[in-house]
């Protein structure tokens, strides 16, 4: 639940209620200050919204009398000085190790020569100079050393293979009796690479296919459930602020019950790419909607998204369109098929390519088809 504080004839939050809760304890803000949240008339204290703990009254801290003995402290002396060196050595050989098996096992080695270079430090701290200078100097400069050594010498060895199976593929074959020209090995894995994505395009445009079939499909079903009027405007509440109000006229055509409804809102002004939004809402319908029944809602949404933000143009016009219903056991009418903007984009530029290739003889059998109809254009009803 969010919830807004009037601080200094200020709306401020959203906050949670152990926020709220918290910020009251350290003092931060008062019980009587006055609170609000979504599906409250009026601005309350908040000792009335939220549940706080009571106050208690501070303790004194309890006072320890401490005995003094007179005896000192007995000091344990322990040691360490040559197990900070012999550890320190036996990470740096087992990170040598794991640096000679493989260059990509830098998170073994790379934490290995960490600890080894910790451990020359704390056995300079002991007065174990000379050991902790060695190793010191020993895992900074041995490891970037052997490593730049490596991998020259590996990286020359894979460029020879990798030339030796290049030359192998490009060899003409003795046994063919043919002096014709053959693919390269570097050809022969493009036109691999082709097919495998020209393969992968055709079952994206046939799963498209599909899924703009079922849509159309739930489209046509959604048809029956009419929005005859929408209304966005603003109005001032109890409290002197203002608020956006969406005024909806439906009525239910289909064979089913309603009981939530989803709806996608658009207000533009004519010449404008951009609308000034775009936005869905939801409605959960008391009692619901029976089949053939007509009814108007009013519709506030909160005043502190974007529908409270937007300025209401003169010249623009409100558009809402269903795109979502659920039936009486709050299931989904209809099925749950989705084709959106981009899936549209997506089915053209395959039909586009395909098509063009059938044409042009490579025999792939892709028909045309006709290109999809926004569904933003369908079945909406406007108001200005």
């Amino acid at each position: 639940m969010e919830l807004y504080l009037h601080q200094n004839g200020e709306q401020v939050g959203p906050y949670t209620e152990e926020q709220i809760v918290s910020m009251v304890s350290s003092g931060q803000i008062s019980r009587d200050d006055i609170i609000w949240h979504e599906g409250l008339a009026e601005w309350l204290p908040i000792h009335s919204v939220v549940s706080l703990p009571a106050p208690v009254a501070p303790r004194p801290a309890p006072v320890q009398q401490v005995q003094s003995t007179g005896q000192q402290p007995t000091q344990i002396e322990t040691n360490v000085k040559q197990g900070a060196i012999i550890g320190g050595w036996v990470c740096f050989a087992m990170g040598l190790i794991c640096m000679f098996l493989s260059l990509f096992m830098f998170f073994l080695y790379g934490p290995l020569f960490l600890v080894a270079f910790i451990l020359s430090i704390v056995a300079m701290s002991q007065r174990r100079v000379l050991g902790g200078v060695v190793l010191l100097v020993a895992t900074l400069v041995v490891p970037s050393v052997l490593g730049l050594v490596l991998f020259a010498t590996r990286a020359t060895e894979f460029a020879e293979d990798m030339s030796k199976s290049i030359e192998e593929a490009s060899a003409p074959n003795p046994d063919s009796g043919s002096t014709d020209k053959l693919e390269s090995f570097a050809d022969a894995m493009k036109r691999g690479f082709e097919e495998a994505e020209r393969e992968s395009d055709l079952k994206a445009l046939e799963e498209l296919r599909n899924r703009k079939v079922e849509f159309d499909k739930k489209l046509a079903a959604l048809k029956s459930f009419r929005v005859l009027s929408a209304n966005f405007t603003k109005e001032e509440n109890s409290i002197g602020m203002t608020e956006p109000l969406i005024e909806l006229t439906v009525q239910n055509d289909t064979e089913h019950s309603v009981k939530r409804a989803y709806f996608r809102g658009v207000l533009a002004s004519p010449g404008r790419a951009i609308p000034w939004i775009d936005d869905t809402f939801n409605y959960k319908i008391a009692g619901g909607v029976e089949p053939g029944e007509k009814t108007t809602w009013r519709l506030a949404p909160n005043m502190f998204s974007d529908w409270g933000k937007v300025e209401i143009r003169p010249d623009s016009k409100f558009t809402v369109t269903v795109i979502r219903l659920d039936g009486a056991d709050g299931e989904e009418l209809f099925g749950d098929a989705h084709f959106g903007k981009h899936d549209e984009k997506r089915l053209a530029e395959l039909e586009k390519e395909y098509q063009s290739e059938s044409g042009s003889g490579r025999g792939d059998g892709i028909a045309p088809v006709t290109p999809p109809t926004p569904p933003d254009k369908r079945f909406s009803a406007s108001g200005g």
